[in-house]
Protein backbone atom coordinates (compact mmCIF):
# COMPACT_ATOMS: atom_id res chain seq x y z
CA UNK A 1 0.00 0.00 0.00
CA UNK A 2 1.45 3.35 -0.93
CA UNK A 3 0.42 6.91 -0.16
CA UNK A 4 1.53 9.48 -2.70
CA UNK A 5 1.42 13.20 -2.09
CA UNK A 6 2.78 16.61 -2.84
CA UNK A 7 3.50 19.68 -0.72
CA UNK A 8 2.97 23.34 -1.45
CA UNK A 9 3.47 26.49 0.63
CA UNK A 10 4.96 24.77 3.66
CA UNK A 11 8.10 25.78 5.50
CA UNK A 12 11.20 24.00 4.28
CA UNK A 13 12.41 20.89 6.11
CA UNK A 14 9.28 20.34 8.20
CA UNK A 15 8.46 16.70 8.72
CA UNK A 16 5.59 14.45 7.74
CA UNK A 17 5.00 11.49 10.02
CA UNK A 18 2.64 8.53 9.78
CA UNK A 19 1.67 6.18 12.62
CA UNK A 20 -0.24 2.93 12.27
CA UNK A 21 -1.84 0.39 14.66
CA UNK A 22 0.90 -0.86 16.95
CA UNK A 23 -0.16 -4.51 16.71
CA UNK A 24 -0.65 -4.53 12.93
CA UNK A 25 1.32 -6.58 10.43
CA UNK A 26 4.94 -5.37 10.21
CA UNK A 27 4.92 -1.74 9.21
CA UNK A 28 7.34 1.13 9.35
CA UNK A 29 5.91 3.22 12.20
CA UNK A 30 7.06 6.77 12.75
CA UNK A 31 8.47 7.13 9.26
CA UNK A 32 9.41 10.77 8.66
CA UNK A 33 9.68 12.54 5.33
CA UNK A 34 11.12 16.04 5.23
CA UNK A 35 8.92 18.44 3.33
CA UNK A 36 10.16 21.06 0.90
CA UNK A 37 7.95 23.43 -1.07
CA UNK A 38 6.89 21.72 -4.26
CA UNK A 39 8.25 18.36 -3.12
CA UNK A 40 6.62 15.00 -3.81
CA UNK A 41 6.63 12.22 -1.21
CA UNK A 42 5.80 8.52 -1.13
CA UNK A 43 5.04 6.45 1.95
CA UNK A 44 4.76 2.67 1.67
CA UNK A 45 2.87 0.58 4.22
CA UNK A 46 3.60 -3.14 4.23
CA UNK A 47 0.86 -5.77 4.37
CA UNK A 48 -2.23 -6.78 2.42
CA UNK A 49 -5.03 -5.56 4.68
CA UNK A 50 -6.48 -2.04 4.47
CA UNK A 51 -5.40 0.09 7.41
CA UNK A 52 -6.31 3.37 9.07
CA UNK A 53 -3.23 5.42 9.88
CA UNK A 54 -2.74 8.87 11.35
CA UNK A 55 -0.91 11.49 9.32
CA UNK A 56 0.91 14.26 11.17
CA UNK A 57 2.01 17.31 9.21
CA UNK A 58 3.10 20.85 10.11
CA UNK A 59 -0.43 22.30 10.27
CA UNK A 60 -2.12 19.46 12.11
CA UNK A 61 -3.14 15.85 11.63
CA UNK A 62 -5.59 13.73 9.66
CA UNK A 63 -6.61 10.10 9.35
CA UNK A 64 -6.03 8.09 6.20
CA UNK A 65 -7.56 4.83 5.04
CA UNK A 66 -5.00 3.03 2.88
CA UNK A 67 -6.09 0.03 0.81
CA UNK A 68 -3.94 -2.19 -1.44
CA UNK A 69 -6.33 -1.91 -4.40
CA UNK A 70 -7.26 1.78 -4.11
CA UNK A 71 -5.08 4.78 -4.86
CA UNK A 72 -4.80 7.84 -2.64
CA UNK A 73 -3.02 11.10 -3.29
CA UNK A 74 -2.83 13.79 -0.64
CA UNK A 75 -1.93 17.39 -1.42
CA UNK A 76 -0.82 19.45 1.57
CA UNK A 77 -1.20 23.20 1.32
CA UNK A 78 -0.47 25.91 3.83
CA UNK A 79 -3.87 25.62 5.51
CA UNK A 80 -5.53 22.76 3.68
CA UNK A 81 -5.44 19.11 2.69
CA UNK A 82 -7.03 17.65 -0.43
CA UNK A 83 -7.60 14.02 -1.43
CA UNK A 84 -7.74 12.55 -4.90
CA UNK A 85 -7.72 9.02 -6.30
CA UNK A 86 -10.09 6.08 -6.01
CA UNK A 87 -9.84 6.19 -2.18
CA UNK A 88 -11.03 9.82 -2.02
CA UNK A 89 -14.59 9.09 -0.83
CA UNK A 90 -13.71 6.87 2.14
CA UNK A 91 -11.00 9.28 3.27
CA UNK A 92 -13.30 12.28 3.11
CA UNK A 93 -15.95 10.34 5.07
CA UNK A 94 -13.46 9.13 7.67
CA UNK A 95 -12.13 12.62 8.34
CA UNK A 96 -15.61 14.16 8.42
CA UNK A 97 -16.65 11.66 11.09
CA UNK A 98 -13.44 12.12 13.07
CA UNK A 99 -13.82 15.91 13.09
CA UNK A 100 -17.58 16.03 13.76
CA UNK A 101 -18.00 13.82 16.80
CA UNK A 102 -20.77 14.47 19.32
CA UNK A 103 -21.00 15.74 22.89
CA UNK A 104 -19.21 12.72 24.36
CA UNK A 105 -15.94 13.97 22.91
CA UNK A 106 -15.97 17.51 24.26
CA UNK A 107 -16.26 19.29 27.56
CA UNK A 108 -20.05 19.28 27.49
CA UNK A 109 -19.87 15.74 28.88
CA UNK A 110 -19.14 17.51 32.19
CA UNK A 111 -22.87 18.20 32.35
CA UNK A 112 -23.41 14.50 33.01
CA UNK A 113 -20.81 14.01 35.74
CA UNK A 114 -23.40 14.64 38.47
CA UNK A 115 -25.72 11.94 37.19
CA UNK A 116 -26.08 8.72 39.15
CA UNK A 117 -24.69 5.49 37.69
CA UNK A 118 -28.29 4.34 37.12
CA UNK A 119 -29.04 7.53 35.15
CA UNK A 120 -25.91 7.03 33.07
CA UNK A 121 -27.20 3.53 32.31
CA UNK A 122 -30.83 4.43 31.58
CA UNK A 123 -30.45 7.85 29.93
CA UNK A 124 -26.90 8.65 28.86
CA UNK A 125 -25.99 5.25 27.42
CA UNK A 126 -28.99 5.26 25.02
CA UNK A 127 -27.97 8.77 23.84
CA UNK A 128 -24.47 7.53 23.14
CA UNK A 129 -25.77 4.49 21.25
CA UNK A 130 -28.14 6.68 19.21
CA UNK A 131 -25.33 9.04 18.21
CA UNK A 132 -23.11 6.13 17.23
CA UNK A 133 -25.92 4.41 15.30
CA UNK A 134 -26.54 7.56 13.24
CA UNK A 135 -22.88 7.71 12.24
CA UNK A 136 -22.79 3.99 11.43
CA UNK A 137 -25.82 4.47 9.17
CA UNK A 138 -24.00 7.27 7.29
CA UNK A 139 -21.05 4.93 6.77
CA UNK A 140 -23.16 2.10 5.36
CA UNK A 141 -24.91 4.44 2.92
CA UNK A 142 -21.59 5.61 1.45
CA UNK A 143 -20.63 4.45 -2.08
CA UNK A 144 -17.54 2.51 -0.99
CA UNK A 145 -16.71 -1.23 -0.73
CA UNK A 146 -18.38 -3.12 2.11
CA UNK A 147 -15.15 -4.12 3.85
CA UNK A 148 -14.13 -0.45 4.03
CA UNK A 149 -17.51 0.46 5.51
CA UNK A 150 -16.92 -2.15 8.22
CA UNK A 151 -13.44 -0.79 8.89
CA UNK A 152 -14.59 2.83 9.24
CA UNK A 153 -17.48 1.69 11.43
CA UNK A 154 -15.03 -0.10 13.76
CA UNK A 155 -12.80 2.98 13.90
CA UNK A 156 -15.67 5.25 14.93
CA UNK A 157 -17.15 2.68 17.32
CA UNK A 158 -13.93 2.40 19.31
CA UNK A 159 -13.45 6.16 19.26
CA UNK A 160 -16.78 6.23 21.10
CA UNK A 161 -15.59 3.49 23.45
CA UNK A 162 -12.46 5.47 24.33
CA UNK A 163 -14.50 8.63 24.88
CA UNK A 164 -16.91 6.81 27.19
CA UNK A 165 -13.94 5.40 29.08
CA UNK A 166 -12.64 8.94 29.63
CA UNK A 167 -16.10 9.90 30.90
CA UNK A 168 -16.06 7.01 33.39
CA UNK A 169 -12.62 8.08 34.64
CA UNK A 170 -13.85 11.66 35.14
CA UNK A 171 -17.09 10.43 36.78
CA UNK A 172 -15.20 8.26 39.26
CA UNK A 173 -12.61 10.96 39.98
CA UNK A 174 -15.33 13.46 40.87
CA UNK A 175 -16.80 11.05 43.41
CA UNK A 176 -13.41 10.13 44.83
CA UNK A 177 -12.62 13.84 45.29
CA UNK A 178 -15.96 14.22 47.07
CA UNK A 179 -14.92 11.58 49.61
CA UNK A 180 -16.77 8.47 48.37
CA UNK A 181 -15.38 5.33 50.04
CA UNK A 182 -13.30 2.84 48.05
CA UNK A 183 -15.87 0.02 48.17
CA UNK A 184 -18.61 2.20 46.65
CA UNK A 185 -16.17 3.45 44.00
CA UNK A 186 -15.31 -0.15 43.06
CA UNK A 187 -19.01 -1.01 42.79
CA UNK A 188 -19.75 1.98 40.56
CA UNK A 189 -16.64 1.27 38.49
CA UNK A 190 -17.88 -2.27 37.82
CA UNK A 191 -21.39 -1.04 36.98
CA UNK A 192 -20.15 1.60 34.51
CA UNK A 193 -17.70 -0.77 32.82
CA UNK A 194 -20.48 -3.33 32.44
CA UNK A 195 -22.43 -0.65 30.56
CA UNK A 196 -19.35 0.05 28.48
CA UNK A 197 -18.94 -3.61 27.53
CA UNK A 198 -22.61 -3.82 26.58
CA UNK A 199 -22.33 -0.76 24.34
CA UNK A 200 -19.12 -1.56 22.49
CA UNK A 201 -18.00 -5.15 23.01
CA UNK A 202 -14.46 -6.19 22.10
CA UNK A 203 -12.68 -5.63 18.76
CA UNK A 204 -12.05 -8.64 16.57
CA UNK A 205 -8.47 -9.50 15.69
CA UNK A 206 -8.98 -8.15 12.17
CA UNK A 207 -10.47 -4.89 13.44
CA UNK A 208 -7.42 -4.43 15.68
CA UNK A 209 -5.11 -5.05 12.71
CA UNK A 210 -6.85 -2.51 10.48
CA UNK A 211 -8.28 0.17 12.78
CA UNK A 212 -6.07 2.40 14.91
CA UNK A 213 -8.77 3.08 17.54
CA UNK A 214 -9.72 -0.62 17.72
CA UNK A 215 -6.04 -1.53 18.19
CA UNK A 216 -5.67 0.98 21.02
CA UNK A 217 -8.89 -0.31 22.64
CA UNK A 218 -7.73 -3.92 22.44
CA UNK A 219 -4.40 -2.98 24.03
CA UNK A 220 -6.32 -1.30 26.86
CA UNK A 221 -8.45 -4.39 27.39
CA UNK A 222 -5.42 -6.68 27.38
CA UNK A 223 -3.73 -4.38 29.90
CA UNK A 224 -6.79 -4.51 32.19
CA UNK A 225 -6.78 -8.31 32.12
CA UNK A 226 -3.18 -8.62 33.34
Amino acid sequence: MALFGSCAAVAAAQSLQITAPANAEPVSIGNEVLLQNGSVYTYTLKGTLPKIVELHYPQGSAWLLLSPERSLQVVLGKDSMAYTGSAQTENQLLNYLKHNEDFLFNHSHNLYLNWSADSVDSELAPQIKAGLDIRISWIYKAPIPGKLKALIAAEIKYDYAAAFERFIIDWLKQRKDAGMDALALDQFNAQLHEQETGLFGEPTRREALESRSAALWKQREEGDSK
